[in-house]
């Protein structure tokens, strides 16, 4: 490591010098400055970031997602006795030791660059069968959604949303009116950071059904959301980011059907004045504002962006 930053260094002091023709017995400071390039080591520091992160999107089967410890691709929050290798944790320490072995010095690389506790693990996907989704996905255009998410409708019609704050927290939302002019009912689940605005999104939905399941109403159950891509990613089971809670959303839906109950997700246009959408709108924003709930230890899948943001991050150090 130390031998290729210092042969990365050079090359990126060469470069500089070819740049701006400068005298060879300038001040690198001055250099790099006049060059505006990013130094050699930062360089590379970013893209062992991003190939590390790059390895944790691997599925398990593939043998390169191997060379990472355990303990950071699974978390040993919940591990039992003997479950883990002992000496698999030396990431994990504090000091500014390089540790001797490359998935551990790999490990501690990425890990130093997290945003929040990698304890919990980080979400996997998983091979499974390949399924669209058990109800049914309707994205009107503009003036027909407006119009449908106004009226009256038979069964019960829950709304959800996400959100994540400035602070990187982030909540669900999922708001009910089980009578015609009566009382809002809320459910808000903080998650915490390590989370995306698609996870939130994705986690009220699959909030609202199990809600559903829980309050046994009669007839359909409609769900109003704003968020188009989430709509999207819950048409098919795919290994991709938000893969578990896909898959929990269709197991609530297949549970409703077993009731014969027909489950219709439906997109609403935000911020509008539709009266359920601002309503689970305030909630999501309440529960990103609340401490963490039991269960959210775990890291968002990284996918492109969180790998793309981690490399900026390293760049910006």
């Amino acid at each position: 490591m130390r031998k290729s930053s210092g042969k990365a260094r050079k090359r990126g002091h060469k470069g500089s010098r070819a740049i701006t023709g400068i005298f060879p017995k300038t001040p690198i400071g001055a250099l790099i400055r006049e060059t505006a390039l990013e130094p050699a080591t930062a360089l590379l520091d970013a893209r062992v970031a991003q190939y590390t992160a790059r390895l944790l999107t691997l599925p398990d089967t593939h043998p390169t997602a191997q060379i990472l410890p355990v303990t950071l691709r699974y978390g040993d929050l919940h591990a039992q006795p003997g479950e883990q290798p002992l000496d698999d944790r030396e990431w994990a320490s504090r000091d500014n030791k390089v540790p001797n072995r490359l998935s551990q010095r790999l490990a501690k690389h990425l890990a130093q660059r997290l945003s929040r506790d990698p304890s919990g693990g980080i979400e996997r996907t998983k091979q499974c069968e390949l399924k669209g989704f058990p109800g049914s996905i309707r994205v009107l255009d503009n003036e027909e959604a407006l119009t449908e998410a106004n009226q009256q409708r038979p069964g019960m019609t829950f709304w959800s949303d996400g959100s994540r704050l400035d602070t990187g927290r982030a909540g669900a939302g999922v708001a009910l009116q089980a009578v015609p002019g009566g009382p809002w009912e809320h459910v808000e689940v903080p998650m915490g950071h390590g989370h995306e605005v698609f996870d939130a999104e994705l986690m009220g939905v699959a909030t609202a059904l199990e809600w559903a399941l829980e309050r046994q109403p009669l007839g359909p159950i409609w769900v109003f959301l704003d968020a188009q891509n989430a709509i999207d990613r819950l048409r098919s089971t795919r290994p991709a980011p938000g893969q578990a809670l896909v898959l929990r959303a269709h197991r609530a839906v297949e549970k409703l059907a077993m009731r014969d109950q027909l489950v219709t997700i439906q997109w609403v246009p935000g911020h509008s004045g539709v009266v359920g959408n601002e309503q689970t709108d305030q909630a999501a924003k309440r529960a990103a504002s609340k401490p963490t709930a039991p269960g959210f230890e775990q890291l968002q899948y990284l996918n492109g962006l969180s790998i793309f943001r981690i490399a900026y991050n390293e760049l910006k150090l």
